[in-house]
């Protein structure tokens, strides 16, 4: 019988080894405050920038001409009241920049009936009982296809939107026409209306955006509130 072939091993036994610890490298915490530089590297204040700078984003201002305004049911039951707007816009355009609606995607009320600091700085047009959808500022999207008329339809949603709230806009030759109607909300008198030919500043505006340059649409429009139930308002 073949003797079976031996094995051999082996085993190393080090000792206990020791480490010295790694030394801190890192400074000692303090508030950025504390620097000595803290004047020249931190404390940075923030310019304006120069008009143009900002580019296609830049957000041009431009008023309301023609304005037409009626308000009625102010100051009546709540979600009764209706507002319809009706103007004209020339956007203020850089020269080698065009405002170009068909590319609109979205329009933004700001404010439809507010008034001027000095008198309080008040929205008037609150949302009706219940409602839920009518939140200022209110982004209205593009909808599928216009409304008959006009270029651009703007409402709570692309396709099958109410009829309420709606922005519409059409471009004529120099400028755009604009129409909007807004239902079923509470509309709140101004102090001193009702009497004889007694007058308010309501500022109005909304913005159209997604667009190569956005415009910001506003006018203060005099509204005649002789009438306590209703608005009047031109410019």
């Amino acid at each position: 019988m073949a003797a079976c072939p031996r094995a051999y091993g082996f085993a190393v036994k080090l000792g206990t080894l020791t480490y010295d610890p790694s030394p801190d490298v890192r400074p000692a915490p303090t508030l950025f405050t504390e620097d000595p530089d803290f004047a020249r590297y931190w404390q940075v204040f923030f310019q304006e920038a120069k008009p143009g700078l900002a580019g296609n984003c830049e957000v041009k201002p431009t008023p309301i001409g023609d304005f037409q305004g009626l308000a009625q049911g102010v100051g009546g039951p709540p979600g009764q009241g209706t507002l319809t707007l009706k103007g004209r816009f020339a956007p203020k355009l850089d020269p080698d920049l065009t405002f170009d609606l068909p590319s609109a995607q979205n329009v933004t009320l700001n404010t439809l009936l507010h008034t001027k600091p000095q008198d309080g700085a008040t929205e008037l047009v609150e949302p009706g009982p219940g409602e839920s959808t009518f939140r200022l500022p209110m982004r209205l999207v593009r909808q599928a296809a216009a409304d008959p008329g006009f270029d651009a339809t703007f409402a709570l949603s692309a396709t099958g939107a109410p009829l309420s709230p709606r922005v519409n806009v059409k471009g004529v030759e120099d400028h755009y026409d604009f129409a909007l109607r807004l239902d079923n909300v509470t509309i709140k008198p101004v102090d001193d209306c009702g009497t004889s030919r007694s007058e308010v500043i309501l500022i109005t505006s909304f913005g159209v955006y997604d667009v190569a340059q956005p415009v910001e649409i506003e006018v203060e429009g005099d509204w005649n509130c002789s009438n306590g139930s209703r608005y009047v308002g031109s410019n």
